[in-house]
């Protein structure tokens, strides 16, 4: 059985800890899972680069036993993006991603102190002034990441059109 997440790279994992490190310091004590989404996801007809989320009462209590306490955010990263983007735009993702963090240091409740906050109206002010030298990245990260998966599409569809027997309906399952 093949699942639609898996744990993303030593290297990303690294990457990860970096952008946290130099740009949200206030997340230096939080507990975040990442992972990498082996499936193309859209929302509003847009390419879902990566995201954010505070898990629920049941994913926090499976995670216990990995992180004590749980973890309190979970990102979800496109595994395409990793495979095909620039450092720099992963680097764009992963720091948009954390922009949705948002730290409560006067609760003592680790649910309540860390919690999911939306855009400022697209995007984050701060990301305008840090992606000025590129301001249209994910634009062209998205069109890139959509080619990759079109044309992975398309070598897909012509493997399966070799002539190649495929089982479906009506079909017996050979066994041997």
């Amino acid at each position: 059985m093949k699942l639609r997440f898996e744990e993303v790279s030593p290297e990303c994992q690294t990457l990860v800890n970096d952008v946290r490190k130099k740009y949200f310091p206030e997340l230096a004590q939080a507990n975040i899972k990442v992972l990498f989404d082996l499936k193309k996801t859209s929302r509003r007809k847009r390419l879902v680069l990566g995201r954010i989320m505070s898990p629920n009462e049941f994913i926090r209590y499976l995670t216990i036993p990995e992180i004590d306490e749980g973890y309190d955010y979970v990102m979800i990263l496109d595994k395409v993006g990793w495979e095909v983007l620039p450092r720099e735009d992963m680097v764009r993702i992963i720091r948009h991603e954390f922009r949705h963090c948002y730290v409560d240091i006067e609760k003592e409740d680790r649910k309540q102190m860390y919690a999911i906050v939306d855009h400022d109206y697209q995007d984050f002010y701060e990301e305008i002034e840090l992606n000025k030298d590129d301001p249209h990245w994910s634009s062209r990260a998205g069109t890139l990441i959509e080619d990759v998966y079109e044309q992975r599409k398309e070598d897909a569809k012509e493997k399966a059109d070799d002539g190649t027997p495929k089982r479906g309906p009506g079909r017996p399952r050979t066994i041997k």
